[in-house]
C-alpha cells in the first residue's frame, strides 16, 4: 500500500497501459480524497506517465487513516463526451509530530 506521513510533498506517478499517452486523453484529474477533504490536481505529464506533488499543507489536511485515491479522464466534446475513471486506491495516511508547515528561513 502506498503512503504518505502529513506534512510531507509526496510525489504520485501514473503511468498508462497499452501505449497510451496523456495527451490523447484530454483533461486528467487526480483525486485524493479523505473524510471531508478533497483535493484534486492535474498532473504534469511526459508521455505515457502522470505526475503530482501534494503541497505540505494539502497532506496536513488528511486525517491519519487512508485517503483514497483516483484518476479520471474527461475526452470529447459536450455531445460525445466520455469519462474513464481508474480503480480507487488506498493509500495510508501517517502521522507525523509536527502539526503545521515548515519552511527555510
Amino acid at each position: 500500500m502506498a503512503e504518505f506521513i502529513q506534512g510531507t510533498t509526496p510525489t504520485f506517478s501514473v503511468t498508462l497501459d497499452n501505449d497510451v499517452q496523456y495527451s490523447d486523453l484530454g483533461t486528467v484529474i487526480f483525486r485524493f480524497a479523505n473524510e471531508k477533504v478533497t483535493v484534486d490536481k492535474t498532473p504534469t505529464t511526459s508521455g505515457s506517465v502522470g505526475t503530482v506533488t501534494l503541497t505540505q499543507e494539502e497532506t496536513l489536511s488528511f486525517h491519519v487513516g487512508e485517503c483514497k485515491f483516483q484518476v479520471m479522464a474527461i475526452l470529447g466534446d459536450e455531445a460525445s463526451e466520455v469519462v474513464p475513471k481508474s480503480q480507487i486506491i488506498t493509500i495510508a495516511v501517517k502521522k507525523s509530530l509536527w502539526d503545521k508547515a515548515v519552511h527555510n528561513g
